[in-house]
């Protein structure tokens, strides 16, 4: 299974469709519905899992302007937990860990989760700036499409060729945006950081900006959760085994699933902890990089 030469999605439907090669799953759905109803539910369940493993989960970050007037700031539908919160300077250097108290505390919780919330217990410090850390839930409709690049921004396509637009502002930051030029031309990756709506048109904003030899035009593009080539395989055998509940399959191939899909999980979960040789999420103990501070 190659990216190298196309789109995400396209090899995984086909990974897909090898890994069952059944006349009844070619027949009965079709591309939408297995990128829809099986491989969201699959990333989920794959990302849950590498979430619990000591250090193999994949951290993205999402940047927050504080407002001394404003406790509350929603997150992007992505945020399945958060790692850590640091204060960052004008450079982007990290400066200070802010670490939540034990919500039966008698100074108070400082911050915390509520739904998609994060909330300060008192007035934040106006203008500072905050990234989270945090593990990304799955949560998020992938489609490919044609969009507009304005050396900026990319204008998502309203009508994508597979999959849907996902209509939450905020739902692709920490995804993966694939543009994709000529025949042979350079496929350029990017981390979004900005996913809003201006009408009529939603546009995604890339952390890094792309080369200049990207120049403002019409592009082929897809949206995917930012990955390895071993952590979709595991997807892949995760959403097949989902699939061989709903088809005439054999507990002999059931078994053979499992087996590959646990080897392609555990192969992910090795590559992840040995990329940078994170250590698990812990708000109990100073990094050693920096101060670590309550807040409030």
């Amino acid at each position: 299974m190659s990216f190298g030469t196309g789109f995400v999605v396209d090899s995984i439907l086909e990974r897909l469709k090898s890994v069952l090669d059944l006349v009844e799953l070619r027949s009965k759905y079709n591309d939408e519905w297995f990128l829809n109803n099986e491989f969201v539910p699959a990333i989920s369940d794959v990302l849950e899992r590498l979430s619990g493993s000591e250090s193999g989960f994949p951290v993205l970050v999402y940047s927050i302007t504080l407002d001394s007037d404003e406790r509350r700031y929603v997150l992007p539908p992505c945020v399945r937990s958060v790692v850590r919160m640091v204060e960052v300077n004008a450079q982007g250097d990290r400066v200070a860990e802010w670490l939540p108290r034990n919500e039966l505390s008698s100074e108070g919780f400082g911050w915390r989760i509520e739904g998609n919330e994060l909330v300060f217990q008192h007035d934040p410090p106006d203008g500072d700036v905050i990234n989270l850390d945090y593990i990304h839930n799955g949560d998020l409709a992938m489609h490919t499409g044609t969009g507009t690049w304005d050396g900026t921004s990319m204008q998502l396509d309203s009508t994508p060729t597979l999959g849907a637009l996902d209509l939450r502002p905020g739902a692709y930051v920490g995804q993966m945006l694939r543009v994709k030029g000529t025949t042979n031309a350079p496929i350029f990756e990017r981390l979004i950081v900005s996913h809003e709506w201006s009408s009529p048109n939603w546009t995604v904003t890339p952390r890094t900006s792309f080369p200049a030899s990207l120049t403002a035009d019409d592009y082929q593009y897809e949206i995917v959760p930012w990955s390895l080539q071993e952590l979709w395989e595991a997807i892949v055998y995760k959403a097949a085994l989902r699939l061989s509940t709903k088809l005439a399959v054999t507990q002999k191939l059931r078994g053979y699933l499992m087996a590959d899909y646990n080897s392609a999980l555990k192969t992910a979960i090795q590559t992840l902890q040995l990329m940078q040789g994170r250590r698990p999420p812990h708000f109990e103990e100073d990094t050693g990089r920096y101060q670590s501070t309550y807040l409030g």
